[in-house]
């Protein structure tokens, strides 16, 4: 929050956005993911020093509250509109990675959302199943946000989100394969004897359900993580 904080304050300082839609292994990206991630901050330089213009990550301008029914909207900054819910370049997460809290943010105050809906081309509504009382805590891809349907044994992804907008921009490199093999049988990409395999748990998919090995990165603006509070009788806050 504190570096998407600095940087919608001072024109100097550009936020790129998040690496949670990038592959990874424990915690740490990947081969993938070093490159694509490496593709997304060639992809805003570009922009903003080569071409010029702004640029901000995908982001909340403001939200409104409807505390009587238990409705959340919040209208977006959308670098390439429209907005979109996708479970395949990252699995589906809970809410698709929206938490709300009462007051506090721990798992006994959290407030159960019924249903995430895009409104328009650049709103998400929220509903909750209970009227909104207190101090009203949003969050996005924070610590309560996990996969959906985990299965056992494999990442649960805390900390991701399935918000996004519609850039189509492409990367140069392509998505490899990264247990891939020769002709031989032989691994193409050497590792430690001890390790099986090096592809992530999840891998990203095209609209077909593919796994986009040998396809160019796909270069989407993911919704960056954030944390809000509309204290008691606070219905709206403006942020952008």
């Amino acid at each position: 929050m504190a570096q998407l904080e600095a940087s919608n304050e001072y024109k100097d300082i550009i936020c790129t956005g998040p690496i949670y839609p990038m592959t990874a292994r424990g915690g740490h990206l990947d081969a993938n993911g070093y490159r694509w991630f490496g593709e997304i901050l060639g992809k805003v330089y570009y922009q903003t020093q080569i071409k010029g213009k702004n640029f901000k990550p995908l982001q909340p301008k403001e939200i409104l509250l409807d505390r009587a029914t238990g409705q959340i909207q919040i209208r977006f900054h959308v670098p390439v509109p429209p907005l979109a819910l996708d479970v395949n370049t990252l699995p589906k997460i809970r809410d698709y990675g929206f938490e709300v809290y009462q007051d506090k943010a721990r798992s006994g105050n959290r407030i159960n959302i019924t249903k995430v809906e895009l409104n328009g081309k650049d709103k998400v509504v929220l509903t909750c199943d209970k009227p909104l009382e207190g101090d009203v805590l949003i969050m996005y891809a924070g610590s309560g946000s996990r996969i959906e349907n985990q299965p056992q044994e494999l990442n649960h992804l805390q900390g991701h989100g399935n918000l996004r907008d519609s850039d189509s921009s492409k990367g140069f490199y392509k998505y490899i394969d990264l247990d891939g093999k020769n002709a031989d049988s032989a691994y193409i990409y050497p590792r430690e004897k001890f390790e099986s395999r090096l592809r992530p748990d999840y891998e990203p998919k095209d609209d077909s359900g593919n796994i986009i090995y040998n396809q160019n990165y796909p270069l989407y603006n993911f919704c960056v993580g954030f944390y809000y509070k509309l204290t008691s009788g606070k219905n709206k806050l403006r942020i952008l």
